[in-house]
């Protein structure tokens, strides 16, 4: 236990196991259920079936925790029970009538995808800051550590203006 989320989402998990339950579906044979706070980009969470494993997205727990442990928690729960349903073989459309079934019986709406913000989780801010100068003849560029990087290890780049090769001018 090393977050403040652990708690919630492992209540969470229980909670919607056990409405499911009493929903009349038998999950007594299910294994239990793994989590993992190591998503990033702009996925809010994964369910992994070998495993029975749910992957969230920290950044976006983290800035969105109600919201996210009541909806997508459940959601990802959603997945994990339905492919245990189906004799632990993957549904044919993961969002499909089984997953939707679950998910209203869970008193969700059946959405695929979230609304949240994710640039924040992914730690970049709305603009990307591209901190490496370079140029050309005709003028001077701002590239991002990435490009800069790959320039760095023999990747060369062009002006489009003017065709010739850019040059590293510093930070």
């Amino acid at each position: 236990m090393g977050n403040t989320w652990e708690v919630p989402v492992r209540n969470m998990i229980n909670k919607s196991l056990q409405t499911l339950t009493e929903k009349g579906h038998n999950l007594t044979d299910m294994r239990p259920i793994i989590v993992r706070y190591d998503m990033a980009g702009h996925v809010a969470g994964k369910a992994i079936y070998k495993h029975n494993l749910i992957k969230l997205n920290g950044g976006i727990l983290n800035r969105y925790t109600e919201h996210f442990i009541n909806r997508t928690v459940p959601h990802e729960v959603a997945h994990l029970v339905a492919f245990f349903l189906n004799g632990n073989h993957p549904v044919p459309r993961p969002h499909g009538d089984e997953w939707r079934g679950l998910m209203m019986e869970l008193g969700l709406h059946p959405n695929r995808t979230h609304k949240y913000e994710t640039l924040p989780a992914r730690g970049a801010s709305c603009e990307r800051v591209k901190p490496y100068r370079y140029k050309c003849i005709c003028r001077e560029f701002m590239l991002s550590l990435t490009r800069h990087r790959r320039y760095m290890h023999g990747h060369k780049y062009r002006c489009a203006k003017c065709i010739t090769a850019i040059q590293y001018i510093g930070l």
